[in-house]
């Protein structure tokens, strides 16, 4: 990190410590502070590692499979290997300067590479040499066991656990050297074809996620008539003219996608997080380097794409014209530096 790379670096995780992690919401004492982070906290990042280590996110895989489709047009001819994990990846582009890449701590001398993300020089390095680095994104079966253990601890299961079903693996490469599964592979040595019994693999997969949803709907259905009565015997109170309300808008439902939408916008005017606690304020220094339109308060940052079809109103200049002004009734345009 370099320059304002590391200012930027630390507000980001400060940031991402604030919104997502609290909320914005202050803790009551260091000890409760400290009793989230070691409790709620740590239940959140096993439950993120669990859910990536079973594959369902595939981040990572995409990410890797973009920067090896970007260096396509890197041959193995344009790469040198200098010695102590280094190699030289002379432009594609036919001009006569070149990248070094280090494989030892994931550097690469392009500016995508230089503060340590994953580059398509490094992907292409990867791809030939087979050299692993620390910046590599987390797509081998290795790398998806090493963050279970992490995140189970003496718990965690066998390593075959986390391979592949149908591992696509190319000839001459030892199980070692092998740091990523079920890839498309760029090289053009053979590969062992995948047998007839993936399809039975998934059918049983499929009805084994059916059974699984149909018995986690019926706990729901059970759940939530059971929160209703004991809504029901707990506030007596209700009016009747909320109750009749409430039959109409059930009677009104005529097709599945009404019932859906009548499960998901009731008690929508409930919020689904508690925010009983105080407000992180906002340094006034941070405030003043906002742009305008962002709040000035303490509320989280919108962040992503921003809303299309929201266009802002163009604030247009008063015309310097002295009678269509009189005749608008609004003050004349004045030269900046005069008659002030």
């Amino acid at each position: 990190m370099h320059g304002h790379h590391t200012n930027n670096f630390s507000e980001v995780n400060v940031r991402i410590f604030k919104d997502i992690v609290l909320s914005r919401n202050k803790a009551y004492n260091a000890v409760a502070l400290v009793d989230f982070i070691c409790t709620s906290m740590e239940e959140y990042y096993t439950r993120r590692l669990r859910n990536f280590v079973n594959g369902r996110h595939d981040t990572a895989r995409l990410l890797f499979e973009d920067q090896l489709s970007r260096s396509a047009n890197i041959t193995k001819d344009l790469i040198e290997s200098i010695g102590d994990n280094l190699y030289k990846v002379i432009n594609e582009h036919g001009l006569s300067d070149f990248y070094e890449v280090n494989t030892a701590v994931g550097y690469c001398s392009c500016i995508k590479g230089k503060f340590g993300s994953f580059c398509k020089h490094q992907a292409a390095v990867f791809n030939f040499y087979k050299d692993k680095m620390p910046n590599l994104p987390a797509i081998s079966s290795e790398t998806r066991y090493l963050l279970a253990k992490l995140a189970f601890g003496d718990a965690v299961q066998e390593k075959e656990f986390y391979m592949p079903l149908v591992p696509n693996i190319t000839h001459n490469l030892s199980e070692s050297e092998i740091a990523y599964d079920c890839l498309p592979s760029t090289s053009t040595s053979n590969t062992i074809e995948c047998p007839d019994d993936t399809v039975i693999n998934d059918n049983i997969n499929m009805n084994l996620e059916i059974i699984q949803n149909e018995n986690l709907a019926k706990e729901y259905k059970e759940k939530i008539c059971s929160l209703i009565s004991n809504n029901f015997s707990k506030y007596q109170s209700t009016s009747l003219p909320i109750l009749s309300k409430c039959i109409q808008r059930l009677e009104n439902v005529k097709t599945a996608t009404g019932w859906d939408s009548f499960l998901a916008t009731a008690g929508s005017s409930i919020s689904l997080r508690h925010r009983s606690r105080a407000s992180i304020r906002v340094q006034p220094t941070t405030i003043s380097r906002r742009k305008p339109g962002i709040t000035r308060g303490s509320q989280r940052l919108p962040v992503g794409r921003p809303v299309t079809g929201i266009k802002k109103k163009k604030i247009l200049k008063r015309k310097r014209n002295l009678q269509e002004n009189v005749n608008l009734n609004i003050p004349n345009a004045k030269s900046h530096g005069t008659n002030h």
